[in-house]
Order: structure tokens, then C-alpha cells, then sequence
């Protein structure tokens, strides 16, 4: 279950992410750190479980289709930059 939730809000937090960049607000820095830790943290959560056990943590509920959208998020970002990735909210 925590699987299926963890792969229903990761999108929300992205865009609440993406909408903090977008719109430079300067006084939710502190925020966009904490969102930004938090995908963080779950794409290490997820990439740990496909090491342990990859069948068991690809039959989960909703997990085969975390794993899309988070590479498909990282694909987004690299296809638009040179292949390196900065910080969010620095050039």
C-alpha cells in the first residue's frame, strides 16, 4: 500500500516542485528543499526495493508505474539540457 500511495503523490509533489521553480519564490526555498529531499528520498526507496527483490517489488501495486514516471521525469530533464543535470533554481 505504501507503494501505491508513494507512486499516486509523487507527481503532486513534482509539480508543486516544478510550480515553486517556475514562479521564483524566493521565501519557499526551505520548501522546495523539503520536496526535493522527499522525491529524493523515494526514488532511493524505490531503486533499494528493485535491488532486493526486482519481482517482487515490480508486482506491487502501482510500482511498474512509478518507475515510468520517475524515469520519465529524469528523460524530460535530460532531453532538455546537455546531458548534465544542475540544482533546481540555480543556472
Amino acid at each position: 500500500m505504501l507503494v501505491h500511495h508513494s507512486v499516486h503523490h509523487a507527481p503532486i509533489v513534482q509539480g508543486h516542485r516544478q510550480r515553486l521553480i517556475s514562479q521564483n519564490h524566493t521565501d519557499s526555498a526551505k520548501l522546495l528543499r523539503s520536496l526535493t529531499k522527499h522525491l529524493r528520498a523515494m526514488g532511493k526507496w524505490w531503486r533499494v526495493m528493485i535491488q532486493l527483490d526486482p519481482k517482487g517489488f515490480c508486482k506491487l501495486e502501482g510500482a511498474t508505474t512509478g518507475i515510468g514516471w520517475w524515469w520519465g521525469e529524469v528523460g524530460g530533464v535530460v532531453a532538455g539540457s546537455d546531458g548534465a543535470i544542475a540544482e533546481d533554481g540555480k543556472s
